[in-house]
């Protein structure tokens, strides 16, 4: 499977490119170190595995964060509140080979949603990247979490990057609200998105049909069923858990 990535020759070794997910973990999330402490007891025996009871060991928030590409931000952006207090973007470096458009989705095309965007609607700033993926895959657009940003959230979405090259947008909700210039070091912070900063987390999936449906089973059955899940899926034992063995077969699915 491919995920081709285009973009004009004149921003070659100028921009960031977008790479795999598990390429750019975040600091905090890396700098946490593993240690083996007791984490609960098990017919008495303390049960321990590295890293105790830390994020590090959720194989949940592990594996989102290896799959997919990120999107780095190709400019330094500043965010500002205007006399009327709408959000105004500056493009710090002001290049002329950037679109320095800024599109927005007011809250009147949005009447009914209960929790109103903070200035007023969504915002989008076309990239300089277009995506063409195989036949039969469309792109889910998400936001970053994971890299715990405090000033914006990406909007998600769906797009069939397979019909046609597709333009990717910066669709976003500005969720900080900005005071009187950059005042201070939380103000400075939160205003700017810098130059390689995640913008968006890309991943590819294959258009399938699927069924759902909703079942409902004895005390019995279902006693059974959480047994094979805590046999199964939890790690007890890093090096016998069958679920960390599959994981361990998939592999690097982004590259």
């Amino acid at each position: 499977m491919k995920m081709q990535f285009y973009t004009h020759e004149i921003h070659r070794e100028t921009i960031p490119e977008p790479v795999p997910a598990s390429k750019v973990f975040p600091e905090w999330y890396s700098s946490i170190e593993l240690e083996s402490r007791p984490l609960f007891e098990v017919d008495g025996d303390e049960i321990t595995r590295p890293g105790g009871g830390s994020i590090k060991r959720c194989p949940g928030v592990q594996d989102i964060m290896k799959t997919g590409y990120i999107l780095r931000s190709w400019e330094d952006f500043v965010f500002r509140e205007s006399d009327n207090g709408e959000l105004f973007i500056n493009w710090l470096n002001d290049a002329s080979c950037f679109e320095t458009y800024c599109g927005f989705h007011d809250t009147d095309q949005t009447p009914n949603i209960p929790n109103k965007p903070l200035y007023h609607g969504y915002h989008k700033i076309p990239s300089p990247w277009m995506v063409k993926t195989d036949p039969g895959v469309s792109l889910m657009i998400l936001d970053p979490y994971w890299h715990n940003k405090t000033n914006f959230t990406t909007v998600h979405g769906v797009v069939h990057t397979d019909v046609s090259p597709f333009n990717i947008q910066w669709f976003f909700e500005w969720k900080y609200k900005i005071t009187t210039g950059m005042s201070s070091d939380i103000d400075e912070k939160n205003q700017l998105v810098k130059y390689g900063d995640p913008l968006m987390l890309l991943v590819p999936f294959r258009r399938e049909s699927f069924e759902m449906n909703c079942n409902y089973v004895s005390e019995t059955e279902w006693v059974r069923m959480q047994n094979v899940y805590r046999n199964n899926a939890l790690d007890r034992v890093g090096s016998k858990c069958p679920y960390v063995k599959f994981r361990q077969t998939i592999g690097n699915l982004f590259r």
